[in-house]
């Protein structure tokens, strides 16, 4: 069977970039809605949003550099800067966005566990969102592919469409999560956030299956992501391990120490 084949990477960085505004502006709106539950209120997300979204775009860019720097910044310093928007690592944006958050809420003294659980969803989506920028842009793809549903993403060739992985559990999750809080009588701050976590993170474990490959692999652009020296796992897998660990441990520790708490009108 021939493969079937649209062409991306043409879109450049403005597309890419205009799908991160629209990551950011669902996200918000989305949160904005869910204000009210966690007893917040609109004033709060939006000056929230610019404490998160630019240190997670920095946190991004820091990271991507940190862990590319032997293969594409030694020795070229002018490449550390960029207006396009490549070159990111999402759990360079979790961490940094998510000191942001905190940071946020304490100089205007909001609880940090209740505007995190208003996030919850709203992270996912913007995610979902921001892979489909990803497949436009012509990077993140997957491995090489030859038949059944391809995309010739230029120069690289074609490739399994892995961005669509993620984005589809990431919208998955979202139903879910909301699913479960409308169950919900009464909540324990915290698990909300928790949980979207673990779903961001066995996202991005199951993602990375699609685009691992050895470093001469990823150094050639045959995949968009690295196998360990010592493990067949990618360095995200690895991470998304460590996340789901430390998240994990967290809740199981935040379900003993806090009462739950009835659901707001």
């Amino acid at each position: 069977m021939h493969p079937i084949l649209f062409k991306v990477g043409t879109f450049e960085a403005r597309t890419f970039g205009l799908l991160m505004v629209i990551a950011v502006v669902a996200g918000v709106i989305l949160a904005v809605r869910r204000a009210p539950r966690f007893g917040l209120n609109r004033d709060q997300i939006l000056d929230m949003a610019v404490w998160a979204v630019i240190p997670g775009i920095i946190g991004a860019r820091l990271a991507y550099i940190l862990m590319n720097w032997k293969d594409e910044f030694a020795g070229h310093p002018e490449r550390l800067l960029t207006l396009k928007f490549e070159g990111l690592t999402s759990f360079g944006a979790l961490i940094l966005g998510g000191v942001g958050v905190f940071l946020f809420a304490k100089y205007r003294k909001i609880s940090v566990r209740d505007l995190l659980d208003t996030m919850a969803t709203p992270m996912l989506l913007g995610w979902g969102i921001g892979r489909i920028g990803c497949l436009l842009n012509g990077c993140c793809y997957g491995r090489v592919c030859e038949s059944g549903f391809c995309v010739d993403f230029g120069h690289y060739g074609s490739h399994q469409p892995a961005q669509l992985v993620e984005t589809v559990i990431m919208l998955l999750g979202v139903f879910a999560l909301s699913a479960l809080e409308k169950a919900q009588t009464y909540r324990r701050p915290g698990t909300s956030f928790a949980l979207s976590l673990i779903v961001f993170n066995v996202s991005r474990f199951i993602y990375e299956f699609f685009r691992g490959g050895t470093p001469e692999e990823y150094r050639a652009g045959i995949v968009s992501g690295r196998y360990l020296s010592w493990a067949p796992i990618t360095e995200a897998q690895l991470t998304s391990i460590l996340f789901i660990v430390v998240v994990s441990t967290w809740w199981f520790w935040n379900r003993r120490r806090r009462q739950s708490e009835p659901i707001s009108a």
